[in-house]
């Protein structure tokens, strides 16, 4: 797919500094309904004229932010519309009947719900003698020394890896994501990371599989990424501003922010091998078949009945009881990804049966990625690697 050839927007959306924006109506060849959800970058870099009109022209009620705290409250050029969303923090967003209570008095929500591989997760991909190279040479202070494993790890790893890790480790808020699109009381609704390409991404292919939108389909919709981020890869400006610490480790961002087709089907053959399929994988976080079939129907159809409507909200009631840290015999605090939770489903299923783990304190060596302190989980004295 050429860039002369990118689909075109049914409601023909235009931003002035709003980056790898789509209508899932597009992304799904007219499948969905156009003003159901859409996908973006980061709108940090929005003009006051891009603001109005994402606010008043297309009525954006709900903002799903899948990036970390950190990268949140780093982010300046959002504040505008902070100011016109109540921001509900990833701690507040497990709880479904408080997220309802917040949206009926405020209709306009920003809710946090980091979509990221687990620190523990990115040290299992290392042996067990990189591990210990590591931990040495930043219990030294060596960083140049330790940032050479990290990086030569993080190559290896390429786009499909930190997928992998990211389904793996990040599927509460997967879940919860999944949810909140599911009540059309939350709808529009813009789903945005950073580049909105990778986590936003792989979100996006598990609404695209839910509404049943062919393979094809979703490939192209992810590559498209790689031609609306163009101009951005290419401003060198951009990219020492946005990947301070990428450089740092000796990275070259620019073909991270790439959007290959590959790196997408790979991810899709490891969800086939481990899941039997995305519907198995998505079966296994919790967002069972009715609840995907729920989700499709909602998203698809013009008009819904009455009846259909509270089906649907009877069943994610209940879901929500499920995950209430109430009903919990043990709850970890924050249990998203920015917080390192690599926890799995109380109920698995497939070769997942019994991977729960114990929760233990290890030294954290992913802080040379990300400036947060972070729990990690060990199972059986090792490091879990996938």
């Amino acid at each position: 797919m050429t860039e002369e050839n990118l689909p075109t927007d049914q409601n023909n959306h235009r931003f002035e500094a709003i980056c790898n924006f789509r209508d899932l109506s597009t992304s799904s060849g007219g499948r969905i309904k156009p003003g159901k959800i859409y996908r973006m970058a980061t709108p940090s870099e929005a003009t006051p004229a891009d603001i109005d009109y994402f606010v008043n022209k297309m009525g954006v009620k709900t903002i799903l932010d899948l990036r970390t705290v950190c990268e949140s409250d780093d982010d300046a050029g959002d504040k505008p519309l902070r100011q016109l969303y109540h921001r509900i923090p990833e701690s507040h967003s497990h709880n479904l009947a408080y997220v309802n209570r917040l949206h009926h008095q405020y209709n306009r929500l920003m809710i946090q719900l980091p979509i990221l591989p687990s620190n523990v997760s990115f040290l299992g991909e290392l042996s067990y003698v990189n591990k210990a190279k590591l931990a040495y040479f930043y219990l030294r202070g060596e960083k140049d020394r330790s940032n050479a494993i990290i990086s030569d790890m993080m190559v290896k790893l390429k786009l499909q890896g930190l997928y992998r890790l990211m389904l793996r480790t990040s599927w509460k808020n997967i879940l919860r994501a999944l949810q909140i699109c599911s009540n059309v009381d939350y709808h529009p609704i813009v789903i945005h990371c950073s580049q909105g390409k990778d986590r936003t991404g792989m979100l996006t292919a598990m609404i695209l599989n839910c509404c049943n939108v062919p393979a094809n389909l979703v490939q192209d919709d992810y590559h498209r990424s790689e031609m609306e981020l163009e101009r951005l890869r290419l401003n060198p400006d951009y990219m020492a501003r946005n990947f301070k610490k990428a450089a740092g480790l000796g990275l070259d961002m620019t073909s991270w922010m790439l959007a290959p087709v590959e790196a997408l089907t790979e991810v899709k053959q490891w969800i086939v091998a481990h899941y039997g399929s995305v519907s198995g994988y998505l079966e296994w976080i919790g967002f069972n078949p009715i609840l995907q079939e729920n989700l499709g129907t909602l998203l698809m159809e013009h008009s819904h009945s009455v009846e259909a409507k509270e089906a649907q909200q009877t069943a994610l009631q209940e879901m929500a009881e499920d995950l209430d840290p109430k009903n919990e015999e043990k709850q970890v605090s924050g249990t998203g990804a920015s917080e390192g939770d690599c926890g799995c489903p109380r109920q698995p299923v497939g070769k997942h049966q019994n991977h729960h783990r114990p929760i233990v304190k290890v030294f954290n060596l992913a802080a040379l990625l990300k400036p947060s302190v972070h729990r990690h989980h060990i199972r059986k004295g090792r490091f879990d690697h996938l």
